[in-house]
């Protein structure tokens, strides 16, 4: 299969993850990938890193966690546990 998708797409072979979600398998190694070859979003024009801004992608509600927003941090920082309001 991989060489078929390096002929398909031009990548090198040997540059190809091998992966599976259903066996969990290299899942550490594609975030690893993710992290090094994905580069940040470029900041804001008037962006000084006080304010957080985000956008709300997705949301759905949890019974026992209420309703869990899925968001894109634009600017500013978000730390675990801290509460937001919209």
């Amino acid at each position: 299969v991989a060489l078929a998708v390096s002929d398909l797409f031009g990548f090198d072979p040997d540059s190809i993850l091998k992966t599976s979600a259903r066996a969990r398998i290299g899942i550490k190694e594609v975030l690893d990938v993710i992290c090094d070859k994905v580069p940040p979003p470029d900041s804001l024009a008037d962006d000084d890193g006080t304010i957080l801004r985000a956008k709300v992608i997705d949301s759905w509600f949890e019974p026992r966690r209420g309703v869990v927003c899925l968001v894109r941090v634009l600017s500013g920082a978000m730390e675990e546990g801290d509460r937001i309001s919209i």
